[in-house]
């Protein structure tokens, strides 16, 4: 305890303190002998290694995996790190930078590193990707058309399948997934069909504004609507999802059996469907063009009547309903579709 204070109190006056131990070692080292060969090149080594290996990218993020997950990164890790220090005390052995023999080495690192980028990466992608694929099926985004096997597979690799799919990690860094005996690389998954809601609505909405413009179709008018479809509707999973997603506006039961049988392929399905989305435009412009007419005609007997309108009917609709009472006389027994489609292409030849 004395000599501590005597140390102390001899740096605070400012007079210098010589360490015995380290002056004889010094001494020895510096003036009676020069350092040996070997230890000073093992040393320069050492120095040079230690610079190489604090370049080693090894942070990983190792939370929310399994026990079995994480043994499988940490021997990857202790693998790979043995490799790069393997490596980094030859490199530190040689001194001709351009060599073969030294690049062979500062590969060899370059490449540990790599797989260590490449495999923190990975890790982060997969965990976000974990989370969106759950909160996904939470809110039932996923189309019902996705193949089964992809389906199961996807829910395997994530952990939430029958059976969790154990992963592996490939030189490089790369996930891997043995789903079922196959092997799945991370990078390579397909990802799963979402359901177009943006096509299904565009469709419905296109749909109601036909039917409450009540205007009846034509010829020219369904083929440039199966043209606009045939554009809209391009990628297998829209042509699954317009079949499997939205199947309560237009029936599509036999196309999902069909497609599931494999009696159908997929462009096949394709214009199965165009086809009866076509027919669904026709169908709902001719209810509201039917509904429309009835209402005018409503409206023409209420006046005629000497009954309180609120709007009274324009010239062309008078003349609509003339034109029906027309076509009424002359084909009796005729149903209300076919004379509002006489009256149509009666209207298209005077125009």
């Amino acid at each position: 305890m004395a000599n501590n204070q005597l140390i102390q109190g001899a740096k605070a006056t400012g007079k210098k303190f010589l360490d015995v131990g380290a002056a004889v070692a010094g001494g020895f080292d510096n003036k009676q002998r020069p350092v040996n060969p070997r230890v000073a090149i093992n040393k320069e080594i050492q120095s040079r290694v230690n610079g190489y290996m604090s370049k080693m990218k090894t942070d990983m993020d190792f939370t929310n995996f399994s026990p079995e997950e994480t043994a499988t990164m940490r021997d990857f890790l202790l693998g790979k790190r043995k490799q790069y220090t393997d490596a980094a005390k030859m490199v530190a052995q040689l001194s001709d930078s351009t060599s073969p023999e030294y690049m062979k080495y500062v590969d060899i690192m370059n490449g540990v590193n790599n797989s260590f980028t490449n495999l923190s990466k990975q890790l982060g992608t997969f965990k976000e990707g974990k989370v969106q694929y759950a909160e996904g099926q939470e809110q039932n985004i996923f189309s019902k058309g996705t193949t089964p096997s992809l389906a199961e597979q996807t829910a395997s690799i994530y952990g939430f399948g029958e059976n969790k799919a154990p992963f592996n990690i490939s030189e490089n860094g790369s996930l891997g997934f043995n789903v079922n005996g196959e092997q799945v690389d991370y990078n390579d998954m397909a990802p799963l069909g979402l359901k177009d809601y943006k096509l299904g609505l565009q469709i419905i909405n296109d749909n109601e504004a036909a039917y409450r413009k009540g205007m009846l179709q034509n010829p020219n008018s369904l083929d440039a609507y199966s043209i606009q479809l045939q554009e809209a509707i391009r990628t297998p999973d829209q042509i699954q999802s317009m079949i499997f997603d939205f199947n309560s506006n237009i029936k599509t039961d036999d196309l999902q059996d069909a497609i599931t049988n494999g009696d159908i392929d997929i462009q096949g399905a394709k214009t199965e469907l165009i086809k009866r989305l076509v027919n669904s435009r026709n169908e709902v412009s001719q209810k509201g063009y039917n509904e429309k007419l009835a209402a005018q005609k409503a409206k023409l007997a209420a006046r005629q009547a000497g009954k309180n309108v609120p709007k009274s009917l324009s010239l062309e609709e008078q003349q609509d309903i003339a034109q029906i009472e027309v076509i009424r006389k002359a084909n009796p027994g005729e149903t209300d579709e076919w004379i509002a489609a006489a009256l149509a292409e009666a209207k298209e030849m005077n125009s």
